[in-house]
């Protein structure tokens, strides 16, 4: 028995059972077995790198929020386990806690300077790429005048 989906729809009549594929009954098949399932590819969403883009956004904005007295709390626990770290009594709970503590100011930063770091990140790219493309074109240029 199909359902109104399924009768709805004209499946392929490729048969796997790669990961993505989903198997769903035959169009006259009342009790599906093994050798009666036509699989049906899902699609793939490639998002290249807008994922990552706008997961750092996302997070810069959450971390754009933070209040100056939050920094400065922040601030003042670092320099207390800090100080506990040196002294040789930093227990694994504050060792942990330090940890955290450096992540949360490193998402404050980035928040504050992260986007033209990206920006200067992108610019020095740019001029690596143009670096490669002048070597190639002195190397085009070398090789037909030795020629």
């Amino acid at each position: 028995m199909r359902s109104a989906f399924a009768s709805a729809i004209d499946f392929q009549d490729r048969r796997s059972d790669e990961p993505g594929n989903f198997k769903v009954p035959e169009k006259d098949a009342s009790e599906p077995s093994a050798d009666s399932v036509t699989s049906l590819k899902a699609p793939t969403f490639e998002y290249g790198g807008a994922f990552a883009a706008s997961s750092r956004r996302a997070g810069r904005i959450n971390a754009a929020g933070s209040s100056e007295d939050e920094l400065r709390s922040l601030l003042l626990q670092r320099q207390h386990l800090l100080d506990k770290k040196f002294e040789g009594s930093m227990s694994r709970k504050d060792e942990i806690r330090l940890e955290y503590v450096r992540w949360s100011l490193d998402r404050i930063e980035d928040a504050r300077h992260g986007e033209h770091l990206d920006r200067l990140e992108s610019a020095i790219s740019r001029y690596e790429d143009l670096k490669m493309d002048i070597q190639a074109l002195l190397e085009q240029l070398n090789h037909i005048r030795k020629g």
